[in-house]
């Protein structure tokens, strides 16, 4: 049974955890000097190390970034609303105020957003949210605050993730290659973070105090799945290529060699070397006569090789990773089209389709229902919030396929659809409808509108006549062409 706790203040203060959140940036200065194979059998069973590690490459990669932030910003960009649970007015009622306190209060008491952009403190929570696609999991902690009318969430402030474990006991905090403790428990201190009071071997944590977005748990792994774990190879291969390219520009010509005598002192090897640092990389030099040089011009073209290796596979390999297609972000792999474009660009909308979902799922738990039951109680039916994920079809398409329906078909369409369709307003009366509703000036309108159409079309009949072409000659493309377009021209000039 969850304990008592105060929802108002900090669990977990930040002046607190100094020491432990500047971790990340001292291990992060060793992940580059380690061998990569090390590396990549640690961050399978080693979720705090790897966590160091996908900073790092998140840092120095900015393919994977620009993926990461691709997804995070088609998401961001969804409109959201908040759906009641039904249509009673008690139920609008609460989904009016929980969308109100995310959008307004969220970050401060009844603060001032641009409604129509969302442009909020709320958002900016949502944005951090979503780095757990990356990362695996992202864990703040709620603050509550109260207002004269509500009890509205003051913010999330999330901390580094590698605080914090997720086992039975406390010894899972002590996760090796050799003993895999599960990591599928409540959430705790990791063992070794000290809290006032807190024992060495990791505090449980009351869950509802805390916003822990797990990214896809396999095997019920509150790490998540993280997405930079699926390129580490390709971002380290980048890195090591880059180096030896700049070391072959480095080069210039070739490699500069000096050459001395049998025997000859340190000084004058020195001398050397000096000598042929200096014609590598001056455009003028002197140099004695007992000096011999040669340069080793380099044999194979590193150009084409270094493209090949590292944007052609690398970088288009954690694209395919992250979004799913590489079109949208590289250009097209040896050509493109519009169909295979629309085809990339749906693969995209899919991925950004699966994160609103997950995002959803957990904002719904671990926001909305706090806010209904503290400000509503335990029996208030929970609305949902909602992201408009799924494509808006055009609307111009869709008046153009009912027209066809109720013209060809003579298929009777509802008023009511099509109103909350095309987001018209009803009338509200007779004289609110725009050109009446009089069956008789209506059908006199009609008769007319018939007899010019009839006038019309005789003259273009005439027109017709008089202008007709000989096509009995030897047919052609641009004849026939001509016979096509030809109805399309006499409309035009007589309109």
């Amino acid at each position: 049974m969850e304990k008592d706790i105060e929802i108002f203040s900090e669990i977990l203060p930040s002046d607190q955890l100094g020491a432990y959140q500047n971790w990340n940036n001292s291990i992060t200065n060793v992940v580059g000097t380690v061998d990569p194979s090390i590396l990549w059998d640690q961050i399978k069973w080693n979720p705090w190390l790897a966590m160091a590690v996908y900073e790092d490459l998140s840092d120095k990669d900015s393919t994977l970034f620009s993926c990461l932030e691709k997804r995070k910003d088609g998401v961001l960009a969804l409109p959201r609303y908040v759906k009641p649970f039904s249509d009673s007015s008690e139920d609008i009622k609460i989904a009016e105020f929980v969308e109100e306190t995310l959008e307004q209060y969220f970050g401060g008491n009844n603060m001032t957003v641009d409604a129509a952009s969302h442009e909020s403190a709320f958002e900016d929570f949502l944005s951090e949210a979503l780095d757990a696609v990356g990362d695996g999991v992202t864990i703040g902690e709620i603050i509550f605050a109260e207002a004269s009318d509500r009890v509205y969430i003051s913010e999330v402030k999330f901390k580094p993730q590698h605080l914090f474990a997720f086992g039975e006991t406390g010894l899972a905090a002590y996760s090796t290659a050799l003993g895999l403790y599960p990591q599928t428990g409540r959430l705790r201190l990791r063992s070794g973070v000290m809290i006032g009071e807190t024992s060495p071997f990791g505090m449980e944590l009351p869950e509802n105090k805390f916003f822990v977005f797990s990214y896809r748990p396999k095997f019920g792994n509150r790490w998540g799945s993280p997405l930079k774990r699926k390129v580490f190879w390709q971002t380290w291969i980048k890195r090591a290529a880059a180096k030896g390219w700049l070391r072959y520009i480095e080069k210039g010509s070739g490699t500069v060699v000096a050459r001395y005598n049998d025997g000859a002192a340190k000084e004058e090897q020195q001398n050397a070397v000096d000598a042929a640092t200096a014609v590598q990389e001056d455009s003028a030099v002197a140099i004695p006569k007992k000096f011999i040089l040669e340069v080793h011009e380099m044999v194979r073209a590193i150009g084409s090789s270094h493209k090949e290796l590292v944007d052609d596979y690398c970088n288009a390999e954690i694209s395919r990773a992250i979004v799913g297609q590489t079109l949208t972000g590289r250009g097209s792999d040896g050509g493109g089209s519009r169909a295979l474009g629309e085809v990339h660009e749906r693969v995209e909308s899919i991925k950004i389709e699966n994160d609103a979902k997950s995002l959803m799922a957990v904002v719904n738990r671990r926001l909305v229902r706090p806010l209904v039951l503290y400000n509503f109680g335990p029996n208030a039916m929970m609305p949902t919030w909602m992201l408009e994920y799924e494509q808006s079809e055009d609307l111009n398409a869709m008046a153009e396929r009912y027209g066809k329906l109720r013209q060809n078909v003579g298929l009777p369409l509802s008023k009511k659809h099509l109103y909350e369709t095309f987001q018209t307003p009803e009338p509200e009366g007779d004289d609110d409808a725009l050109g009446g509703n009089e069956n008789e000036e209506v059908q006199g309108s009609k008769f007319k509108v018939q007899g010019q159409e009839k006038e019309k079309d005789k003259d273009k009949a005439e027109f017709a006549e008089k202008k007709t072409l000989d096509f009995s000659g030897k047919s052609n493309l641009r004849t026939e062409r001509f016979k096509r377009l030809r109805p399309a021209m006499i409309r035009f000039s007589d309109e």
